[in-house]
């Protein structure tokens, strides 16, 4: 082998061995630190992730507690159940509606017992009836969701001795007919077993409350003390807001507006009428769908299973309050609010659309169109309506 071949194969030799060595230093060294590397970028990931969910139980677990056990009345469903009973028990007696006399009964059923299987959350359900007058009835409601543990009405029936109000409507138009001769106006009468304050209510009430599950591992406070509150839980709108229930109970048998005698329009006038050269036109006769606009009265509204209603009476016929929902057709328009204190009807006048207010008690032709000045809180209920 000569001089020049032995070089050759030296550096030959070299490179190879350098690029074996280069081989080992990637797969046993450079390869394994960014495996270790990559490993700990994902792991400072993964600690991120977990604080932030650490810090979102803590939050939820604050939630549960403020929101929820704080608003309960026990972890025990039977101590549950004794604290709402006697908060019940102290509503009705507040209102008037606990009594022990033979026309004013109180009955309270036994405590019932529920758990739903899939979240262990017990429903406590007491039931009861008593006897008082829509005021009373009323403001007990009124400070039953005025209390902030959680609880609902599962079911509130109002019943009034029919007997009752036939008896005074009877006694009311004996009374028109013996007066109105006189005087043309009609007696409004009182009637045998009507208050002041309307009828006396048979009320038949379900009410409920939750106890909820104690969780391992975290704290279960419960209300230490049932406050009212300013606004209770389900209560938007001003408590006074309750007034208009009192002052339009769909209890008080209705009494028309008295008749005013016409008076005398005198001798006639026999003298010949100035004829105009370019007279006014005459005013477009009324639409038949406005006849007897003035015999029907808008009597009431209320909610049942959230959907709202009207309540209209009409004079002409000898029949319950006919009921209204929304979207529905009435007078010449569509109902398209139903309010406490009254309904708004959408009409088409000469190819343009027109809201008018009908007011609680009023008739049909004492309507008034809708207008921000007259009508704000209307206004604004309408504008909220359609935006919902």
């Amino acid at each position: 082998m000569t001089r020049r071949e032995r070089i050759l194969g030296v550096c030959v030799g070299g490179a190879i061995g350098g690029l074996a060595l280069a081989w080992v230093v990637q797969t046993s060294v450079i390869d394994k630190f960014n495996a270790v590397q990559e490993e700990l970028n994902h792991e400072l990931n993964r600690e991120d992730k977990l604080e932030a969910e650490l810090d979102g139980l803590w939050r939820i677990e604050a939630d549960w507690q403020e929101k929820y056990t704080q608003r309960t009345l026990s972890a025990d469903p039977r101590e549950a159940g004794r604290l709402f009973k006697r908060d019940i028990m102290q509503l009705l007696d507040m209102h008037g509606l606990l009594n022990d006399a033979d026309t004013k009964a109180t009955k309270i059923n036994p405590i019932k017992f529920k758990v739903n299987r899939d979240n262990d959350f017990f429903e406590v359900s007491l039931t009861f009836t008593a006897t008082g007058t829509m005021n009373e009835v009323v403001g007990f409601l009124r400070d039953f969701y005025r209390r902030d543990y959680i609880a609902r009405l599962d079911k509130v029936r109002l019943t009034a001795d029919q007997s009752v109000i036939n008896n005074v409507n009877l006694e009311r138009r004996r009374s028109s007919k013996s007066r109105r001769g006189r005087s043309g106006k009609s007696s409004r009468g009182s009637g045998k077993g009507l208050g002041p304050d309307g009828p006396l209510l048979s009320i038949n009430v379900t009410a409920s409350t939750l106890v909820l599950p104690q969780l391992e591992g975290l704290e279960h406070p419960v209300m230490e003390e049932i406050m009212p509150l300013e606004r209770g839980r389900q209560l938007e709108n001003d408590l006074a807001a309750y007034n208009e229930i009192f002052e339009n109970s769909l209890f008080e048998p209705y009494q028309p507006k008295p008749v005013v005698a016409k008076k005398d329009p005198g001798p006639k006038d026999t003298r010949k009428p100035v004829v105009k050269k370019d007279p006014d036109p005459p005013p477009a006769p009324p639409s038949p769908r406005r006849v007897g606009a003035d015999q029907q009265f808008v009597v009431g509204t209320t909610v049942l299973n959230g959907e709202r209603i009207a309540y209209v009476i009409d004079e002409r016929e000898n029949e319950p309050p006919k009921k209204y929902f929304l979207d529905e057709p009435m007078d010449d328009g569509t109902l398209l609010l139903i309010h406490p204190r009254g309904l708004v009807v959408r009409v088409k006048e000469n190819g343009r659309e027109k809201d008018y207010f009908y007011r609680l008690g009023d008739n049909f032709a004492d309507r008034a169109e809708l207008n921000e000045g007259d009508h704000p809180e209307i206004c604004q209920a309408l504008e909220e309506e359609f935006l919902s």
